[in-house]
């Protein structure tokens, strides 16, 4: 693939990648996303494209729609969270648009098809879960909204509509 004339264009992403069919709610997927990019983080946190990615943190969601691409990504540096034959996430960590790879090439762009995430929902640890939208950013098809713990957050973003 040609370099894009336009710098901003090529910029960093990290990509997150499911397995078609095997998490079926935005709630988890969010989850596992937020899990798998944080731990890709602290991975690859000598990469010195991490650092230049930090300050414009673009991530992609992509699906291997089929076993084999799934096989192929777990091949590529990654972070999983979640377990690779059930229900999981694989971050790899930041790369440009010209040096994503035939793997990457090949799949899928995640939207649609999962289920919206509920307003409020109990944790494992029985505080409510909450979804945020700061409004400060645009939302772009197929961007998975992340979940927060209600008790990790000021009181005016915790307040039901």
């Amino acid at each position: 693939m040609p370099v894009p004339r336009d710098p901003a264009l090529d910029a960093l992403r990290m990509y997150l990648v499911m397995r078609r069919g095997a998490v079926t709610t935005l709630a988890r997927a969010g989850e596992l996303a937020g899990a798998a990019a944080v731990a890709c983080v602290r991975a690859f946190a000598d990469d010195p494209r991490l650092a230049e990615w930090r300050p414009r943190p673009r991530k992609v969601c992509l699906r291997a729609r089929t076993a084999g691409q799934w096989r192929e990504v777990l091949a590529e540096p990654h972070a999983l969270a979640g377990e690779a034959d059930g229900e999981a996430l694989a971050a790899l960590p930041p790369r440009r648009l010209s040096e994503r790879g035939a793997v990457l090439e090949r799949l899928q762009a995640m939207s649609g098809a999962l289920d919206a995430a509920p307003a409020r929902l109990a944790g494992d640890d029985g505080r409510d879960v909450v979804t945020v939208d700061a409004g400060l950013t645009e939302i772009p098809p197929g961007t998975v909204t992340v979940v927060a713990l209600a008790g990790a957050l000021p009181a005016p973003l915790t307040s039901p509509a």
